[in-house]
């Protein structure tokens, strides 16, 4: 972190010289902000660059997205459904107007969240505010993880939606949240047929499964082999630590994603520091000299959505 702080000090100057600007800033893939001109904000411990709408739309392609979330009665236990949720919603945070979301809780059973019709919806603000709200309405944790339910009403849902045009038509990720604790349901033959019955299913699909396995006792090996054999990633998200820490595989993937030559603007949101709503350029830089290239930050200027208006 004291690397990156020192060589982005030499933003100061050009933040300082360009008068015709309002306010712009630098984010990292460590959490770092500066911003110009400086402002003090009580809540600056809460506030993560790399969830932020300009952050994210220079670092993402298109994309479908869905999330799994583990709502057995395991998942009561140390606080595990609501750290599923936060997860959820930290993914929530990181789509963009050009992204197609759906959410699904599973238990013995599958259910879409928040999507009547089954399909993918648009990740426009209305309807990520429609599954933020869902999400906080699932049930008390009950049952047991049915993994197969899970992943087979994710690939339905996947190919429903692409028959329908109710998708990017670009990258499509999977994002599974358990806490692991089916690995004493799924052992020998039980393990190899779910990992074969996912594999299939995926086979013309081309989802990348990111998992995770939440809190300290979670189950692990499942979840890792999922990952491993579906060109995901696998992540322990242990009890107390940092969630977008923790999920830092997921933001490198997207980063992979984007045109790097590309500009882009943000649809209007509400600026975290309180003055209203805004739309911001923004593009992401990345250090060539190494391969594959490196993921630097993304630099932003805001404007006044009102001035659009006028």
């Amino acid at each position: 972190m004291k690397t990156v702080m020192c060589w982005s000090s030499g933003m100061s100057t050009e933040f300082t010289n360009r008068t015709d600007m309002l306010w712009r800033y630098l984010g990292t893939p460590q959490g770092l902000l500066v911003s110009y001109p400086a402002s003090y904000s009580p809540d600056c411990t809460n506030y993560d660059p790399r969830n932020r709408p300009w952050y994210v739309a220079a670092t993402s392609g298109p994309k479908d997205v869905i999330i799994l979330i583990d709502v057995s009665g395991s998942m009561s236990y140390n606080n595990r459904m609501a750290l599923a949720k936060e997860a959820a919603l930290t993914v929530l945070d990181t789509l963009t107007m050009n992204d197609y979301v759906g959410v699904i809780q599973f238990s013995s059973d599958a259910h879409i969240v928040g999507a009547p019709s089954g399909f993918f919806l648009p990740a426009s603000k209305t309807n990520l505010d429609s599954l933020r709200r869902a999400l906080d309405l699932i049930p008390p944790p009950s049952g047991v993880p049915n993994y197969v339910m899970a992943f087979k009403t994710a690939f339905e849902m996947i190919y429903n939606s692409t028959m329908r045009d109710t998708s990017s038509g670009c990258e499509r990720l999977i994002l599974f949240l358990t806490d692991g604790l089916a690995e004493d349901i799924y052992v020998g033959a039980e393990r190899d047929a779910l990992l074969a019955n996912i594999s299939n299913w995926n086979s013309q699909l081309k989802a990348r499964i990111f998992t995770y396995s939440l809190g300290n006792t979670s189950g692990v090996e499942i979840p890792k082999a999922i990952a491993c054999s579906n060109q995901g990633v696998w992540a322990h998200i242990r009890d107390g630590n940092n969630l977008a820490s923790e999920m830092g595989n997921y933001y490198k993937y997207l980063a992979s994603l984007v045109n790097r030559q590309q500009a882009v603007w943000t649809e209007p949101y509400e600026d975290a520091g309180g003055v209203g709503k805004v739309i911001t350029v923004s593009k992401a830089f990345y250090d060539d000299s190494v391969f594959p290239p490196l993921l630097l930050g993304v630099v932003g200027i805001d404007l006044h959505w009102s001035d659009f208006l006028t």
